[in-house]
């Protein structure tokens, strides 16, 4: 672990093409998947090809 530290993080890539928008729905089931991951994750981060949408940062 860098710098000794103990935590565990993850990164999802969800690739969109152009115009496709990441779904609140989407970063849900994710962020679900994601508290069943063994050993527990400190942070999740979801990475996206996706345009910005400011309804979806909320």
């Amino acid at each position: 672990m860098p710098d000794g530290k103990t935590e565990y993080y993850g990164i999802q890539c969800k690739h969109k093409t152009q115009g496709s928008k990441l779904s609140n729905k989407e970063i849900y089931d994710t962020n679900e998947a994601a508290k069943k991951f063994k050993p527990q994750l400190k942070e999740l981060i979801i990475a996206t090809s996706a345009d910005s949408d400011v309804n979806t940062q909320e």
